[in-house]
């Protein structure tokens, strides 16, 4: 028993320290620790939070590593957050079309958009001047009954 209650403490501390975005090189040393780390490298609710994290500093190619390395991808949910994490970091980051293509991925996967999507592919439209597409992406958002969504109408 003691060997699980250590494991929840240091699942715990991951917690706490990824919860506060520390700089970089917290980040980075916190990411080397949990990777050689049987019991908290395959977990998907640190990885999520990790890719959170460096998303925060605008280090899309390493919140993209961080997903692949995630063994537990098992859920559909889990996938929809990668996605949001994704476009949401794309779109922050300049990267408009990277955003839109992420999007694009996550709609040939099956996977359906949600509140927390759209505002960031609307940001990507504006970003490229992309009209059409914000009108396309505004039509979805109406039929899909998100229109009168807080979050989504203060975007």
């Amino acid at each position: 028993m003691p060997i699980r209650n250590n494991t929840i403490l240091i699942e715990d501390s991951c917690f706490q320290i990824l919860d506060q975005y520390q700089d970089i090189k917290t980040l980075k040393n916190l990411y080397a620790k949990i990777i050689v780390n049987p019991e908290l490298h395959p977990n998907s609710f640190i990885g999520i939070k990790l890719m959170r994290a460096y998303v925060a500093h605008g280090e899309t190619e390493v919140t993209r590593h961080v997903f692949d390395e995630i063994t537990e991808k098992n859920v559909v949910s889990f996938n929809v957050v990668f996605f949001n994490v994704m476009i949401r970091s794309n779109a922050n980051n300049h990267l408009f079309r990277a955003a839109l293509l992420v999007f694009k991925t996550m709609s040939s996967c099956g996977f359906e958009p949600n509140n927390y999507t759209y505002p960031c592919l609307l940001k990507a439209c504006f970003g490229l001047n992309s009209l059409w597409v914000g009108l396309q992406i505004h039509k979805v958002v109406v039929r899909v009954g998100l229109d009168s969504n807080l979050f989504i109408g203060n975007r």
